[in-house]
Formats: structure tokens, sequence, C-alpha cells
């Protein structure tokens, strides 16, 4: 008798542990509370378990899983500011806006960034003389577009005042591009080919 209580025991003992490595296999940590720390993401999960009339606690230990670093092109402007920075398309298609160029506009150049950003585009169709570039950043700030020759100014939420034309270059392809923010400030870039 003493054995097959005994036999029993281990029996149970072994289902618990098959049910918790079970419990834990099908993705019982996902609903585990979990907290950022230094880069890592810790799941906490207790598991209780009744096994032959006995209560048994198993405490699983914490399990720490790499998560990507801070994104360092993620803005730092803060998100009231990134909440309110406007897409220049959206001005430029809005026939009540003082920008209205269309109602389909179709950009060379269609680029939502933080800091100083340099792009390769391909260069545009042969018939195109000039890019036409609109900005828009958060918070406001000064900026400078380059596409070997430059132009600069203001840039804020919404205005889309400071938009200039630039001559494409001669035989360059791909272009390239930039636009100089302070680091930390959220832009979109837009620049629509020019005849």
């Amino acid at each position: 008798m003493r054995s097959s209580s005994r036999q029993l025991r281990g029996e149970h003992s072994l289902a618990a542990t098959a049910g918790v490595a079970s419990f834990l296999r099908s993705g019982a940590q996902s609903n585990c509370p979990s907290t950022e720390l230094s880069g890592f993401k810790v799941f906490r999960s207790i598991v209780v378990l009744a096994a032959a009339g006995a209560l048994s606690l198993g405490l699983t230990a914490c399990i720490a899983e790499p998560s990507p670093g801070p994104d360092p092109a993620a803005p730092s402007a803060s998100p009231a500011a990134t909440s309110t920075l406007t897409d220049p398309i959206a001005e430029l298609t809005n026939k009540d806006s003082d920008f209205y160029v269309g109602e389909s506009v179709t950009p060379h150049i269609h680029h939502e960034g933080s800091g100083p950003t340099t792009l390769d585009v391909a260069r545009p169709e042969a018939f195109v003389t000039e890019l036409k570039f609109f900005v828009t950043c958060a918070p406001a700030s000064h900026f400078t577009v380059t596409m070997e020759k430059f132009y600069s100014g203001q840039c804020s939420t919404k205005d889309l005042s400071s938009s200039g034309s630039i001559p494409l270059p001669a035989g360059k392809d791909p272009l390239s591009v930039s636009i100089d923010v302070p680091k930390g400030v959220h832009f979109w870039l837009v620049a629509i080919p020019i005849q």
C-alpha cells in the first residue's frame, strides 16, 4: 500500500510538473504583468496547483527578454507637440488651406523623421527641373534643406510659408537630400516635382 501511495504521489507530482510546463509553453507568460526595467521586459508569474488534495505552490523565476534599445531616430519632442504635427500633404490638398495646390499631390519625397537626416532619392523624370520643399516640425525650429544648393527657414507644426524650390543638380542619381534640424525636433519633409 505504501509503495502504491508513493507511486500515486509521484504520478501527481509528474502530472503537476507537466501541467506547469504546458501552462508556461501555452503562452501564460503573455498574461503576466510586465514592467520595463533597464531595457528588459520582466515577467512575473505565480502558479498555484492543487494535487491529490494537497496545495502546492510553484513560483516561476523572473524571465528577462531583451527588448530593443531606444531608437536613435525617435523624436524627443513632447507627445503633445508631435500629435499636432501636420503632414504637409494634408495642407497641400485641403481646399480651405492657404497652401492648397490640388486635390491630389504626388510627392517625390514624403518623409517623417527626427533630427538631422540625409536621404538618397531616385532622380525624378527628365522633364522635372526642380523640387519644391515643404517642412513642418515640432517644436517650432529653424531648418535647412540641402540638395547641393540649399534653402532655410523657420518651421512649425502646420505653417508651410517657409517652402522653397531647389533646382535639380546635373546628372546626380540618386539625389542626396538632407534636412538639418536640431536633434530631437520631429519633422515632415515633402518635395513635389516642378516642370
